[in-house]
């Protein structure tokens, strides 16, 4: 049996590992492939389809005002629009060891297309405890903060509400995106 836990704790986004049953790290989700053309239209990820809305955005002429004004200094996916977190493939990690950077793919799982940078409150880098393998499947939200278009590249970063510990990475996540509170 294998669940899908929260990793840490943070505030402006998050990165989910796979645990089997025993709550040991299990084999990483390999990025999916595209369907064949002949296959009948599936049902788009929403997550999926923001995020190509967002690339599209990005590509096109008006990508610099779209970037400042709808995506600096704001927390995406927005809650509001019903898509939680942006779905990614881990194509690398700085330092390999406890990484606090994560480059993933969002699009064909092998692309790098956004840095994810961990952080706590006072701006200082997090690392995680343990390395994220390559090709490992990421649910995440964060907060833009810089963008290039050649390469192309986003960054969020990534508040971390505490540091892991050394001897877990499982810690429960009070605040979910989505979530008002009272």
């Amino acid at each position: 049996m294998r669940f899908l836990i929260p990793s840490v704790i943070l505030s402006a986004a998050f990165v989910f590992f796979v645990l089997d049953s025993s709550g040991q790290q299990a084999s990483p989700p390999k990025a999916s492939t595209p369907a064949p053309a002949a296959a009948a239209p599936a049902t788009p990820d929403p997550a999926v389809a923001m995020w190509a809305s967002v690339k599209k955005e990005l590509t096109g002429p008006g990508w610099h005002d779209f970037f400042e004004l709808k995506m600096r200094d704001r927390v995406l996916p927005d809650p509001e629009t019903g898509v939680e977190h942006f779905k990614g493939v881990v194509v690398s990690s700085r330092p390999k060891a406890r990484p606090s950077e994560l480059i993933l793919a969002m699009t064909d799982g092998k692309t790098p297309e956004v840095r994810l940078t961990l952080r706590d409150a006072r701006q200082n880098l997090v690392p995680l405890t343990k390395p994220v393998p390559e090709g490992s499947g990421i649910e995440f939200y964060g907060i833009p903060y810089d963008f290039t278009q050649d390469p192309f590249m986003v960054s969020f970063e990534v508040k971390m509400l505490q540091t892991p510990s050394a001897d877990s990475l499982l810690i429960v996540r009070n605040d979910p995106p989505g979530k008002k509170k009272k």
